[in-house]
């Protein structure tokens, strides 16, 4: 007497045939593809949590180069100093800061489309080819004090930008960015007192 066989489908494919009295039962089957399935699962949680270990341990160990207030060298500045800091707990390298100007007339306002070019090349005297964690940086770079008093007597309006790139340890370009807008004052004594302002547009100063 012949054997009845079944043939068991998997969406459009077919097994084949299947003896379930004299092969495999159906729960043997079952408890085999729930133990593949398990096993699968596992892998991909163990996988994932793998993952997210590593990219911690990253963003724990990697440098962070954070930008400080501007200042300037005297009352009638010819120069404007950035100070720049490794926060994070490995070496930055190949650090540059950028710094450039843009004045608009005082009856204007900054376009709400302006990108922050980039004027020129960066100086060269804001350059290093690495920064240690905790360590303290100032770059030094040429200002027109006659735009600042202009800025003062109200003709015109100026914002001091730029950026700092970096490469950490494992070898990610990265940047900060910063961005100010100039408004100082002149006292009755001839002093001057600069005031910078922190935008909050293309900022990431401390």
């Amino acid at each position: 007497m012949s054997k009845k066989l079944k043939f068991f489908r998997i969406g459009k494919i077919k097994l084949g045939a299947i003896d379930f009295k004299t092969s495999i039962d159906v729960a043997t089957f079952w408890v085999l593809l729930f133990t593949l399935i398990a096993v699968i699962v596992y892998t991909s949680i163990a996988w994932f949590q793998t993952s997210i270990a590593s990219d911690t341990a990253r963003r724990q160990l990697r440098a962070y180069v954070g930008v400080g207030d501007p200042s300037f060298d005297g009352k009638f500045p010819n120069n404007i100093m950035i100070e720049v800091e490794n926060g994070g707990q490995t070496p930055a390298y190949n650090l540059r800061t950028h710094l450039n100007r843009k004045w608009i007339s005082a009856n204007e306002l900054l376009p709400n489309n302006f990108d922050y070019p980039d004027f020129g090349s960066p100086n060269d005297k804001g350059s290093i080819s690495y920064l240690n964690p905790g360590q303290k940086r100032i770059f030094t770079f040429p200002m027109d004090h006659s735009e600042l008093d202009k800025t003062r007597k109200g003709e015109i309006k100026l914002f001091i930008y730029g950026h700092v790139d970096y490469v950490d340890i494992y070898g990610v370009s990265r940047s900060s960015e910063f961005s100010y807008s100039y408004s100082g004052v002149n006292d009755d004594k001839g002093g001057v007192t600069h005031i910078l302002t922190m935008q909050n547009n293309h900022n990431e100063a401390e």
